[in-house]
């Protein structure tokens, strides 16, 4: 058997993103035209606490923000990173300034990932 098939990893449950939304309903800005509202969270340069839902979360998953227009992404401190449950983390992060193409990137301990594109309004 080749080695490279050795080393191919499986999960039964992946993560995935189902929806990233501001914990604050009440902050919750107007959508821009066509973007996705499950997938939104308010512009701006203080932290913020975003709920994110989806399935195969874990204990020790970490994060990974890319605000609109940035060239790399920002490692968030594991601190940044509340679990729920398996459907449901919280996630402290600095939005930045209001676009299309900001990219949230959840790393499981397992070594899986699961990444969404975000509008900043």
């Amino acid at each position: 058997m080749p080695e490279r098939w050795l080393r191919s990893r499986y999960t039964a449950d992946p993560p995935a993103i189902a929806t990233v939304d501001m914990e604050d309903a009440t902050k919750k800005p107007t959508p821009p035209a066509g973007a996705d509202v499950n997938r939104l969270v308010a512009s701006g340069k203080n932290a913020i606490i975003v709920k994110v839902t989806g399935s195969g979360f874990r204990v020790g998953t970490t994060a990974r923000w890319t605000p609109v227009n940035a060239k790399e992404p920002l490692d968030l401190p594991a601190s940044s990173v509340e679990f729920v449950d398996s459907q449901t983390l919280k996630i402290t992060l600095v939005p930045g300034d209001p676009g299309t193409g900001a990219i949230l990137m959840l790393l499981t301990p397992n070594g899986f990932s699961a990444a969404t594109t975000v509008t900043v309004a």
